[in-house]
């Protein structure tokens, strides 16, 4: 009788702990889905600010995406022709980053294709 009730017991035990573990999941996965999941909610064809609203600097870079950390915010850069456009941003906190990632994300991270680049800064921000 002794033996039958410590493997119950352990049963039970491991039990609870899958239907935690299952319900912490699902919980994050709840809040996640609810507070829209992601930096980037649209496609990134609609993601690209049109031309004229988008701030502009000029650089010697090729075709090229840039995300790169500026002002607490990850920004994304279109460099073409000497013409950087801003496609997205989103604040962050430094502080809740390794500072080795902080400084790379400081000097630019580049990409040749836009969905590359929209990943890149999806992974880094969830």
């Amino acid at each position: 009788m002794m033996k039958n009730s410590k493997i119950l017991r352990y049963i039970l035990i491991s039990a609870s702990y899958v239907f935690l573990t299952a319900v912490f999941f699902l919980g994050g996965y709840y809040t996640g889905f609810k507070s829209g999941g992601s930096i980037i909610n649209e496609s990134a064809a609609e993601a690209i600010v049109p031309a004229a609203a988008a701030p502009v600097a000029e650089t010697n870079l090729p075709q090229q995406y840039r995300v790169i950390l500026e002002d607490s915010e990850l920004r994304l850069y279109s460099d073409e022709n000497g013409i950087s456009r801003l496609i997205s941003s989103k604040e962050i906190s430094e502080n809740s980053f390794p500072t080795r990632d902080v400084a790379v994300l400081k000097e630019g991270v580049t990409f040749n294709r836009t969905q590359d680049a929209l990943t890149f800064m999806e992974n880094f921000l969830s």
